[in-house]
């Protein structure tokens, strides 16, 4: 089932018997916007532990239990030109244990009041902010901590055009830092009357029922839904760039790369698969060349791998590795790109990465909550084939497709962070 139950909120039900949990995610998406990621992450925290009716994270959590102990998240992120804030409430099938026959109207309720009815002027509100704002500054420090995390934060403006692209997805801690609950509350209110909303839902559940119980969730009388259609960002030109860090011990190199235009010949789906497999080649597991090669022939890295990142039309290569190693990394993983583009790349290695791929994907299919992403992500980019349809594009992918993949490949950004001055080339 996938229908639109008001306006901007779109339903989508997988009816499935087999799993023994049922989820339900709410997404709301918008358009990125500068100076709004700090206020949209901490809102995102507070909506995971006070309403009303449940005031703390105790209260939230002795109801969970009367779930029969579900499990209830919220995270904001982003999708190529898309802000996200996600809520998931995840639970047993409804019947399989005593007295939860009726557990599935009692989850809808739940989310309705954690979702529209954050209490911005109780006088216990301030205590709550304060302590959800110094989790989402440990979060933005933890990501310094990272190397790489940090890496792929830094590198954004070298990458992307538009200002909204070039910063983390959880702001800065100077921008966490001056939030008021006057700023969340406004965030709050934007979110509820302009987001487009897809609420997902996988389990044995009664489809018209939960559709007139979200249907009557709290939604605002007068929403004025935000209009967008999914699009990759806007690329800087490409660039090569080195940031100094003393205290590091190690250091990265980040590459993102550019997928080339889609053949003409090629389906988007096509397209994806091709992308999927080449990536697997490149860095993508312990096969690959970037793994073999660069990290255990050579000994050049501590890590060397690559990522698919489909919202943003990127692969994106990350390498660890001393700083006096830096230079020769990068020269080898030139070396493996030029491989993968000639005739040594071998049908058994193209072979090889599939199957990884498609098994790997086939694990996630028996779970839920990737379920519940995957139907989300589709609704939101308007790309609707079937897994068996993904799958299949995966195993029809050949060796050529592959190697014609790499040969269009484009270098976007190279960056290096380091605990020392390297010589540029």
């Amino acid at each position: 089932m996938e229908k639109e139950i008001k306006r901007g909120v779109r339903l989508i039900i997988d009816q499935n018997q087999v799993f023994q949990s049922t989820v339900i995610r709410v997404t709301f998406a918008r358009p990125k916007q500068t100076g709004q990621a700090a206020k949209r992450a901490l809102l995102s925290y507070l909506l995971a532990v006070s309403s009303p009716r449940y005031p703390n994270q105790r209260a939230v959590a002795q109801e969970l239990l009367g779930l029969a102990g579900a499990s209830y998240d919220s995270q904001v992120l982003t999708y190529g030109s898309l802000d996200l804030v996600t809520l998931t409430l995840r639970f047993v099938k409804p019947g399989l244990l005593a007295d939860s026959e009726q557990i599935v109207t009692q989850a809808l309720a739940f989310l309705n009041e954690m979702i529209f009815h954050y209490d911005w002027l109780a006088d216990d509100q301030s205590g709550n902010i304060e302590v959800e704002r110094q989790n989402l500054e440990q979060a933005i420090l933890r990501r310094q901590e990272d190397k790489m995390t940090w890496a792929l934060d830094l590198s954004r403006p070298y990458t992307f055009v538009l200002p909204e692209q070039q910063t983390s997805h959880l702001g800065t801690v100077a921008e966490v830092t001056a939030l008021t609950a006057a700023d969340l509350a406004a965030s709050h209110a934007q979110l509820l009357q302009e987001d487009q909303v897809t609420v997902a839902v996988i389990g044995a559940v009664d489809e018209a029922a939960v559709a007139a119980a979200v249907a009557a969730w709290d939604w605002p009388a007068d929403r004025q839904v935000v209009p967008f259609s999914f699009a990759l960002p806007a690329f800087s030109q490409p660039s090569q760039h080195q940031l100094v860090q003393d205290h590091l011990a190690q250091g990265v190199l980040l590459q993102h790369y550019q997928l080339p235009d889609r053949p003409a010949a090629w389906t988007p789906l096509q397209m994806q698969a091709v992308a999927a497999i080449a990536n697997e080649v490149f860095g993508g597991g312990p096969a690959s060349r970037l793994f073999t090669e660069v990290r255990e022939r050579a000994g050049l890295a501590y890590q060397a791998a690559s990522f698919y990142q489909r919202d943003l039309g990127l692969i994106t290569v990350l390498i660890g590795t001393g700083a006096d190693s830096l230079r020769q990394a990068r020269t080898a993983v030139a070396e493996q790109l030029a491989f993968l583009q000639s005739d040594a790349l071998t049908e058994a290695a193209v072979t090889e990465a599939k199957q990884s791929v498609m098994n790997r994907y086939q694990i996630r299919l028996d779970q839920p909550s990737f379920r519940t992403l995957s139907m989300t992500v589709k609704a939101l980019t308007g790309q609707h084939w079937t897994d068996e349809a993904y799958v299949a594009a995966l195993a029809a992918v050949s060796q050529e497709e592959v190697r014609a993949f790499f040969a269009e490949l484009t270098l976007q950004t190279d960056f290096i962070l380091t605990p020392k001055e390297l010589a540029h080339d």
